[in-house]
């Protein structure tokens, strides 16, 4: 699967553990579908994708109201140490 930015496709794909024949044949239907231009999102793509964000947003919510604030806070903490490490491994780059 491409993402939105070209630059990112090596390290997305190594983080999935495509092979190239997927990751080729993924991108080539995600074009046919108008989702992409080129390697980068579409406005179709980037539109379905922040649809897909918000949708997975809002089903996360239960069990975030269900734990409260405090449990939230507490849940945060214990996982900020795993977030540091996914960022500084360049699995993911924030802003």
């Amino acid at each position: 699967m491409a993402g939105r930015r070209a630059h990112a496709r090596p390290r997305r794909q190594a983080s999935r553990a495509w092979p190239e024949e997927e990751w080729a044949g993924t991108r080539e239907r995600l074009r046919e579908r108008g989702l992409l231009d080129g390697d980068s999102l579409s406005s179709e793509g980037a539109h379905l994708r922040r649809r897909i964000e918000k949708r997975t947003d809002r089903l996360a919510l239960p069990a975030y109201a269900a734990l409260g604030d405090a449990d939230c806070e507490r849940l945060a903490e214990l996982a900020s140490p795993f977030g540091r490490a996914v960022v500084e491994a360049g699995l993911l780059k924030l802003g």
